[in-house]
């Protein structure tokens, strides 16, 4: 352990993800080792009715029960019993490596405030699925230069300042979060990505998350949170 390093708090905001959720904290503990790190893993645990908070506590992290149905609001409440000098906020189906963690220490230690990391999908989409998901990411991350919401980290000093995520935005709140942030100092988009679930492709049309997609993109915040089944109770994929 290298007590010269910043000490990382990993939040993961959870609902209903006891098939997932093993392996999210799995995969971080395994990333933090060769970094050399002293970390802990905090579980926003939003109301699942299934089994997610008993497993994360299994797994040894730290579980926050919330009733918040708002994903900035349950990101928040993470952060405000966090530790850590960094914050990361992983997504519950998004799996951590130590060389997306090492590009987000040394970019920390280069002076950057915060930012994001690349995205890889985890399993095979179609043609025009990866098409859509890349012309996605090189708009949302390369033109606009904002962190994309399945793996963000800040200082968390700085986090403070801001006042955290916006909970007035049901969705997409990455974006003022990366707007912010900028106005605070150095953001970085890492290039080492972490692996997220592609189950939204699996779930749902390329219609709709092309609808999904625009909106994310070029239209304001989300108000009717009917909108926003895809990011709120989605169904889940079962282990057959």
């Amino acid at each position: 352990m290298d007590s010269t390093r910043p000490r990382v708090s990993f939040v993961i905001p959870a609902r209903n993800e006891e098939l997932l959720i093993a392996s999210t904290i799995f995969a971080i503990a395994q990333s933090v080792v060769p970094c050399s790190v002293s970390s802990e893993v905090i579980v926003v645990n939003d109301g699942s009715i299934d089994e997610t908070a008993g497993i994360a506590r299994d797994c040894g992290a730290r579980v926050i029960d919330v009733q918040l149905h708002n994903i900035a609001a349950v990101r928040n409440a993470g952060a405000e019993v966090a530790s850590g000098e960094i914050l990361i906020f992983v997504d519950a189906d998004t799996l951590m490596n130590s060389e997306c963690l090492q590009g987000i220490l040394e970019a920390v230690e280069n002076g950057a405030v915060a930012g994001g990391s690349a995205v890889e999908f985890d399993q095979r989409t179609s043609r025009l699925q990866r098409m859509m998901a890349k012309s996605f990411l090189f708009i949302w991350q390369r033109v606009f230069g904002y962190a994309c919401g399945c793996c963000l980290f800040a200082r968390s000093d700085v986090f403070a300042e801001i006042g955290g995520f916006d909970p007035s935005y049901l969705a997409s709140e990455e974006r003022p979060f990366s707007r912010s942030m900028k106005k605070k100092g150095s953001f970085v988009l890492t290039r080492q990505p972490v692996l997220t679930s592609s189950r939204k492709f699996r779930l749902y049309s390329s219609w709709h998350l092309t609808k999904v997609l625009f909106r994310s993109l070029f239209l304001g915040k989300y108000r009717d949170r009917e909108e926003l089944g895809v990011f709120y109770d989605a169904p889940r994929e079962s282990e057959t």
